[in-house]
């Protein structure tokens, strides 16, 4: 039975100031691919992963809202199915500070003559389940903006905003079709239900300090598919509203100017308690050791 899809609400698109840890380990994201569409005619993409787009005739206009757009558009997709991809070339997994499970991320951004443009018809997408999820009916769509929530240090953070309450279902397989509305950031998730208490977490630098403004901290979770990004502070970094008793680790990377610095926990159950964790410089190859090890199952 293929369920009835709630219209998105259109969030605001903005620019947030946030670097990923693959841009600095990979010379190139490998988890990117691109497409050129002769845009006046309906178009159908898949992706390497499996992903299908089905794009209608004349679906772009100028960033504006003031034209449509004819001829050549050049479609950029990158897609993220695993903990370890999403926490080197994706995003956090929490929306307005409550954690969220992940199944997939993915960016869909859309070019013309080298300009971004904007999404004026809506693009269907079919996408197969993953191995994080087996019950297709408790996932939500979510795309990407601005948080809510400031640190005290009164930076943007990127947070994943509500999109739509149900997805489809087609009927007789496992992939989930929904739509697309405008370019950006988009995932398929689920809030994480717990009875526990929620506790802050707060991290304590050890090393350099010269290094600490420079820095990003995530808490990356053993039980469940999960990544929060640590808001920073004037001496460390803090996490809030994580339920109690789950499994995580620390891991915290950042460069000053060629120099690559990383950090990690050993996994620890959350609680309302500090963490001590050095931060000392490193090679690519060790820190992409160190991602792997933290997001093994």
């Amino acid at each position: 039975m293929i369920a009835q899809q709630h219209s998105a609400l259109r969030q605001p698109q903005v620019s947030i100031p946030y670097r990923t840890p693959g841009e600095f380990l990979y010379r190139e994201d490998f988890r990117t691919q691109h497409f050129v569409i002769d845009s006046t005619m309906p178009q159908r993409l898949l992706t390497t992963s499996g992903m299908q787009l089905h794009i209608p005739a004349c679906a772009f206009m100028s960033r504006d809202r003031k034209r449509r757009i004819f001829g050549t558009v050049e479609i950029v997709i990158k897609e993220l199915y695993t903990l370890a991809d999403m926490l080197l070339f994706g995003r956090p997994t929490s929306a307005n500070g409550n954690l969220l499970e992940a199944a997939a991320q993915f960016q869909f951004q859309a070019f013309h003559s080298g300009h971004p443009v904007e999404v004026a018809l809506p693009i269907q997408v079919r996408l197969s389940s993953t191995a994080f999820f087996r019950k297709p009916h408790r996932m939500l769509l979510f795309s990407g903006g601005a948080s809510a929530i400031r640190s005290i240090s009164g930076q943007s953070a990127f947070d994943w905003n509500f999109a739509s309450s149900l997805l489809f279902e087609h009927a007789g397989d496992t992939q989930y079709q929904f739509q697309l509305d405008r370019c950006g950031w988009w995932s398929c998730q689920k809030p994480y239900h717990s009875k526990s208490r929620k506790v802050m977490m707060s991290i304590r630098l050890g090393g350099e300090r010269d290094v600490f403004r420079h820095l990003d901290a995530f808490l990356v979770f053993r039980d469940i598919p999960s990544i929060v990004r640590l808001y920073p502070g004037m001496t460390g970094f803090t996490a809030l509203n994580i339920p109690e008793g789950l499994q995580a680790s620390v891991f915290i990377f950042g460069n000053l100017g060629e120099q690559l610095y990383a950090g990690q926990s050993t996994p620890e159950y959350t609680a309302n308690r500090v963490l001590n964790v050095a931060v000392s410089p490193g090679r690519k190859e060790v820190i992409r050791q160190l991602i792997g090890q933290i997001t093994e199952d």
